[in-house]
């Protein structure tokens, strides 16, 4: 049977166990795991636990994956848990039991989505804690700041584009040549330095797929250098409101010669 448009998902829990205070710590929050810690969002948590009391629980995984030892780690109400500490109460808690790393953050997500839903960045950030292809993108991203995901993304999934978006929410993402991919990135970090970085992410989309796709036809026989000269004297024709049928930009950098 089809869900309602807006059902909730539902994810198995126990049932709720009381963790005391002075045992706080046999719980853990593995670092670049979740969202990062807000020390604004604890205090206002404080503040509400100080009035209502404690109106929800911390969710938990017993799981191997960190380590190689068993670990009850903190997966939803991180804030919560340091707010409880903070407080030197204790903390109520629910387990989930997850199958595979990528089963953990994907309910990872899920969970923490009531609140905010999580963004592409959220998905890097979890599986760079564990998986080096996410860990490069992360790297990729701290170098190339004016380039946003999608276009590190493009570059970075070599020939293997499709599905690139749904696998990296899996944790199936696989880099490509690190080398190519480095090249890739400083040729369209000039490019938008070229063109201006002011337009919407589905324009930078659309140029960075006209723009690879015409890198990889010209192979070997590409000129940075001229190709920059060339486009820096028809910005008439790279305009960010009025994108042409794929492909025709492809042919136009073709001219550039």
């Amino acid at each position: 049977m089809k869900k309602a448009l807006n059902e909730p998902v539902l994810i198995p829990t126990s049932e709720r166990e009381i963790i005391p205070y002075d045992k706080h710590k046999t719980l853990e929050l593995i670092p670049r795991l979740n969202r990062d810690i807000d020390p604004k969002h604890i205090r206002k948590l404080m503040d509400s636990v100080k009035t209502m009391g404690v109106v929800r629980d911390v969710i938990v995984v017993r799981t191997t994956f960190f380590g190689g030892k068993w670990k009850s780690v903190i997966i939803d109400g991180q804030n919560l848990f340091c707010a409880l500490v903070q407080l030197e109460m204790d903390i109520p808690i629910r387990y989930v039991q997850v199958t595979t790393i990528e089963d953990l953050i994907t309910k990872m997500a899920l969970l923490n989505s009531s609140s905010k839903a999580w963004t592409f960045k959220n998905y890097v950030h979890a599986f760079s804690s564990i998986n080096p292809n996410y860990k490069a993108l992360e790297l990729y991203k701290q170098a190339f700041l004016h380039l946003e995901y999608p276009i590190i993304l493009a570059a970075a999934s070599g020939s293997n584009t499709s599905g690139r978006y749904a696998n990296v929410k899996k944790g199936k993402f696989e880099l490509g040549s690190l080398q190519e991919t480095e090249r890739k990135l400083k040729h369209l970090n000039d490019f938008f330095h070229i063109i201006g970085r002011g337009g919407h992410i589905g324009a930078k989309k659309y140029f960075t797929n006209e723009y690879l796709t015409f890198l990889a036809k010209e192979g070997d026989e590409y000129s940075h250098t001229k190709f920059k000269t060339f486009l820096a004297s028809n910005l008439d024709k790279i305009v960010y409101s009025n994108l042409p049928p794929a492909g025709k930009l492809v042919k136009f950098f073709s001219k550039y010669k």
